[in-house]
């Protein structure tokens, strides 16, 4: 909850340049590491020529693992969830597309609500209703959007504008400061709503 109110514009974006390709395909490796004990598998695919920007990637980071477990969730066992990158000269889209079941029409009028959640709270592959609310607001930070389409399954599309620099100073990676995770496996923290219990026995 504290991290809803730091990624809806109460606390200023920390950017770095980032190199967005290699940035998600790293993100994108720790979650199939993290994913290993699931029986849905992740693919992500992006141009061979770099993108740079510039980013929060801490941000951007819990976006990804929110949009990757929501997938994961809702996904039937054996299928996989597939990650793509494109861009052209002035925006980057990364689109996430499960094999689901889709969402339910009035579902997807509250998605983006905060603390709106729908089925009942007995169905736990909901959370609180912060996720989608994190990832639109990571979303606006970096100009873009989240579209929401209805495939077989589900697509959901968070836009990034490339910039070069935005006023202010840029944070260096090497002076990132601390780790929202309390130096527990992000992969781990990010998927508690999708893995067993068993997962964590040894981080107990």
């Amino acid at each position: 909850m504290a991290d809803a109110e730091r990624y809806t514009g109460l606390n200023a974006p920390s950017y770095e340049n980032t190199e967005l390709c290699s940035f998600f395909q790293e993100i994108f490796e720790k979650a199939q590491n993290s994913l290993s004990s699931t029986n849905v598998s992740l693919q992500f695919h992006c141009s061979a020529t770099p993108i740079f920007t510039i980013a929060d990637r801490e941000c951007l980071e819990r976006a990804v693992y929110n949009l990757v477990s929501n997938a994961v969730k809702f996904s039937k066992p054996g299928s996989c969830v597939t990650g793509r990158l494109t861009a052209n000269r002035k925006m980057a889209c990364l689109t996430i597309e499960d094999q689901g079941d889709g969402i339910a029409p009035h579902v997807q009028s509250t998605l983006f609500h905060r603390y709106m959640r729908e089925p009942a709270i007995e169905d736990s592959r909901f959370g609180l209703g912060l996720g989608m609310t994190l990832v639109r607001s990571a979303a606006a930070i970096h100009g873009g959007t989240v579209l929401l389409e209805q495939t077989e399954g589900t697509r959901v599309s968070m836009s990034i504008a490339i910039r070069k620099q935005v006023p202010g100073t840029l944070r260096s990676p090497k002076l990132r400061i601390g780790d929202y995770t309390g130096g527990r496996d992000q992969g781990l923290l990010e998927f508690s709503e999708t893995l067993p219990v068993s997962s964590y026995e040894q981080d107990i």
